[in-house]
């Protein structure tokens, strides 16, 4: 890891033809021979460093025949220059990303990496191919080429060069993969050979969460994930589905309420990848909270119309209300009956005034109810109902980093939104989340008290309000809470690790006798 840190430093420092050794130099023959045998791009940022030396050369013939390239096929006898300067130039696309200036790769370029990128899996796939979004929007979701959807769907048919070029990067970065990799590999092994190349090799990681909160969008869309190596969940999670899709690794998409992760599964077993902590495995109950009975599973189509849905999120930010709606619109094409997206246009609407569409789409929430969930959003019931305003719906969804002020300003509005209309219940339980978020919790606790008393049928609320009772040493208090919470929850079948850990720690602080 340390020596293809050290090479790569050097190539995108001082360039391809300005060695720091020279040529005939002991060091450069012992760093040659501390490359990984299998590990391809070292290969051949070594060449791209050291052109002319023997080892340099004998680095490039490693290179391609990791890459794939038989050295005897006429294919790579006529190409073998542009398809050399091929992978130089896609190397630097992947570890240096692409600003803006940077220019994509060619045609002609794409074209030798595709002959050597040919046995990959998504070949088969009848989406590699498309070239309209319209012809992606008709396959089954099991024909479609994620990467070719999501570039099409983001950057247009009039785009295909760029489109075919973050592919070709693609394609390098599965089989550089594929390189280290013994034939007929266990699934495990590639899975685990993709989380050391993503999050080890390329470091991608989660971005800051400031600059989260500001751009989300450049952390979700896979042109702009491989470009920054950043990216939230969704993003990372695209790119990891990608590589995967390469190597002929199936994955499931699952998606808790504001997150995503992926997941291999076999006859016996599965893998859940957390793609925010480097692909580590946590268990299924992991993801289930108070308010959350069951994972929900999607399918590569709705990966797409989800990028749209988080691109979206931007505007209600700027209060640009129409342009995420139609990001919203975009998301409807792969996500025709979901009720996520339907209750998330049904806010937009309603801040923007247009309340008769809304209640059409939030009634449609309401009546069928989301089957991963405990209960509906009570901002559902408080639109319906009247006790919602437009810009106090602005003012739940806006965000907040660790700064004290971008705290401080959602209070003040959700302060606001509550004195215009004092049973708007969302707003008063994101008010008391808020003052905790703060570090007040003796106001905290009475917004939540207050919450109970207005709406007594939330389970993430009472949960909170027994964790913070036990924490006040309030043990009956808590103890009623707690089992109101409990009693909410198995109405829907559910019983969640939190609530069985709280009841846990009460039976230690306040047996039966106690209370």
């Amino acid at each position: 890891m340390h020596l293809f840190i050290l090479l790569i430093a050097s190539f995108l420092l001082v360039g391809p033809s300005s060695p720091l050794l020279g040529e005939a130099s002991p060091k450069l023959r012992a760093i040659y021979s501390s490359i990984p045998p299998k590990a391809l791009l070292e290969h051949l940022a070594f060449y791209s460093l050291y052109p002319d030396s023997e080892e340099g050369k004998r680095a490039l013939v490693d290179a391609l025949k990791l890459a794939g390239a038989g050295i005897q096929d006429p294919f790579f006898a006529k190409k073998a220059p542009l398809l050399i300067d091929s992978l130089k130039h896609a190397l630097l696309l992947i570890h240096r990303g692409r600003p803006e200036e940077a220019a994509p790769l060619t045609p002609e370029e794409v074209a030798s990496i595709d002959k050597l990128a040919f046995s990959l899996q998504n070949r088969k796939l009848k989406g590699r191919v498309a070239q309209t979004e319209q012809e992606v929007l008709v396959l089954p979701p099991e024909e479609i080429d994620l990467a070719r959807g999501l570039l099409l769907s983001q950057l247009g048919s009039e785009s295909l060069d760029a489109i075919r070029s973050y592919e070709a990067v693609l394609d390098l970065m599965a089989l550089s993969i594929r390189a280290k990799l013994k034939k007929n590999s266990a699934p495990k092994d590639v899975i685990h050979a993709i989380n050391a190349f993503i999050f080890d090799e390329m470091g991608y990681r989660f971005p800051p969460l400031s600059s989260f909160e500001k751009k989300v969008d450049t952390y979700t869309f896979l042109s702009s994930v491989l470009d920054s190596r950043k990216g939230v969940c969704l993003g990372v999670s695209i790119l990891y589905l990608c590589l995967a899709d390469r190597l002929g690794i199936p994955m499931e998409i699952v998606t808790p309420p504001g997150h995503i992760f992926v997941r291999y599964r076999d006859a016996l077993s599965h893998i859940n990848i957390e793609t925010t902590a480097r692909g580590i495995h946590l268990d299924d109950e992991e993801y289930l909270s108070v308010g959350t009975k069951a994972l929900q599973k999607r399918n590569v189509k709705e990966v797409i119309g989800l990028a749209h849905v988080n691109q979206a999120s931007v505007f209600w930010e700027t209060g640009e209300l129409t342009q995420a709606m139609a990001y919203y619109k975009k998301a409807e094409n792969y996500l025709p009956d979901d009720l996520l997206l339907k209750e998330l246009m049904g806010y937009a609407l309603f801040a923007k005034g247009e309340k008769e569409e809304s209640y059409r789409l939030l009634q449609t929430v309401q009546e069928r109810k989301n089957p991963y969930l405990v209960s509906i959003h009570t901002l559902v019931d408080d639109c319906l109902q009247g006790n919602a305003t437009p810009s106090g719906v602005l003012a739940l969804f806006m965000r907040v980093d660790e700064t004290n002020e971008s705290i401080a300003k959602k209070r003040e509005a959700l302060e606001t939104a509550l004195q215009e209309s004092p049973r708007f219940k969302s707003a008063l339980f994101a008010l008391a989340l808020n003052t905790l978020n703060e570090q007040k919790l003796k106001a905290g606790l009475k917004l939540l008290l207050d919450y109970h008393a207005l709406y007594p049928e939330d389970p993430a609320a009472e949960y909170y309000l027994s964790m913070l009772l036990l924490m006040r040493y309030r043990l009956q208090e808590s103890w009623r809470h707690l089992e109101i919470a409990e009693a909410l929850a198995l109405r829907e079948d559910h019983s969640p690790r939190a609530l069985k850990e709280l009841r846990k720690e009460l039976e230690k602080r306040c047996p039966k006798g106690c209370r």
